[in-house]
């Protein structure tokens, strides 16, 4: 991986840092999460030691404190362990393997530790499993919204029960716990996880076809919306046309996650997500400018 042409320059990270649409301290964890899943965690400390060195807000910081670089050190680990759910266990491996071989000592938490900063040793050994996947089903919602139950319902209808089962016990154990990232912020780090590998979200039948798979008639407002495609035909407008119209439309006023407005995720932040941006931004500086597209 040594031989990979660098990605992380300074003027890089700085671009990303001073953004006027990411909140504080998202930043390098949105950075780390997608040089994760981009299979770079040798770039990884590159953001780190930037965070510490400049601190993680907008304005440089002469010095930040130990606590300030504790909270850092902590919040771009559990981005790291929330992007295992996204894409997959061995790139974290990897990524918090590389982040620990310069992080000091006495920003490292100690696994034999009485307390666990995320709590979820307590989780794990003390917490009732039921409390644990009712907390997760409740965060698998407020991100889903009314399409929960067909997202979870295919999962369950997959093949295999275990895919539903598998993804209760992500939401439940890992991206549910706000101990240190909160709910929108666990969002920012889904999306920065999902976007580089194109799968920004499940990929749904249309209403139509489930609708004919069931044996049914199709529902009044799949017709509506079959009929508003065949218009907008009539109309001359290409299918490439129309593809193009309602990715915009998607992509400048949401994250690919469908509640985004009910985990305090708003407009103008989302749209520094795009997909375009997001990988432009992360080939290197000279594209850095996409953010601001």
């Amino acid at each position: 991986m040594s031989s990979l042409p660098p990605i992380v320059t300074p003027a890089l990270l700085s671009s990303i840092r001073c953004h006027p649409n990411l909140p504080a301290h998202m930043w390098y964890c949105i950075a780390a999460t997608t040089l994760s899943q981009l299979n770079r965690p040798d770039e990884i400390p590159k953001v780190y030691q930037y965070a510490l060195q400049h601190g993680a807000g907008r304005a440089d910081v002469a010095v930040p404190s130990r606590n300030e670089m504790l909270r850092i050190s902590r919040r771009i680990r559990e981005a790291l362990v929330k992007a295992a759910a996204v894409g997959g266990v061995p790139k974290t491996i990897n990524a918090l393997l590389e982040l620990k071989k310069v992080t000091p000592d006495d920003l490292l938490d100690d696994h034999n530790a009485d307390l666990s900063p995320t709590g979820r040793r307590s989780d794990v050994y003390s917490t009732p499993a039921s409390d644990i996947l009712q907390r997760g089903q409740a965060f698998f919602d407020a991100i889903y919204g009314k399409l929960t139950k067909r997202v979870m319902g295919r999962m369950d209808r997959s093949g295999t029960e275990d895919l539903g089962l598998v993804a209760r016990l992500v939401y439940g154990y890992v991206l549910s716990n706000t101990s240190i990232l909160s709910a929108a912020e666990t969002s920012f780090v889904m999306i920065a996880g999902l976007i580089p590998q194109d799968v920004s979200r499940p990929k749904l039948p249309r209403r139509r076809r489930a609708d004919e798979h069931l044996g049914e008639p199709p529902t009044k407002g799949a017709s509506e919306r079959c009929a508003q495609r065949r218009s907008h035909c009539r109309r001359g407008e290409s299918c490439e046309e129309r593809r193009h119209r309602t990715m915009s439309r998607l992509w400048n006023g949401s994250t690919g996650l469908p509640n985004a407005r009910r985990l305090g995720l708003e407009s103008r932040t989302c749209r520094s997500l795009r997909p375009s941006a997001t990988i432009d931004l992360i080939r290197g500086p000279g594209r850095a400018d996409a953010w601001g597209a």
